[in-house]
């Protein structure tokens, strides 16, 4: 036997995950901020400290940031997308009301 579900919830459901897939895209701008963030900083990578310089990066770094920013722009990518085929979700419930 199938569940029915009311329009409302159906509402309530795309709107929690739009909000979750906003709060992830926001934490995920966070993280690539913090990988190019002018200032210096210090990370851990693993049991290593690696100082990062001014400019973002240092020699041994180097890789690394490009390896993180490279996986944070395509994560930010797919969760755009995830969030506008919600967005979409939620128009065409409201057009079926």
């Amino acid at each position: 036997m199938s569940e029915v579900v009311t329009y409302a919830e159906q509402v309530s459901n795309l709107a929690k995950a739009i909000q979750e897939k906003a709060d992830a895209i926001r934490n995920m701008e966070k993280a690539r901020h913090d990988w190019t963030r002018p200032e210096g900083i210090s990370l851990y990578i693993g049991q290593h400290m690696h100082v990062v310089r001014k400019d973002g990066v240092n020699p041994r770094l180097a890789g690394v940031q490009r390896e993180a920013l490279s996986y944070i722009d395509s994560r930010l990518l797919t969760l755009r997308g995830e969030l506008e085929g919600l967005r979409f979700r939620l128009v065409g419930l409201g057009r079926q009301a």
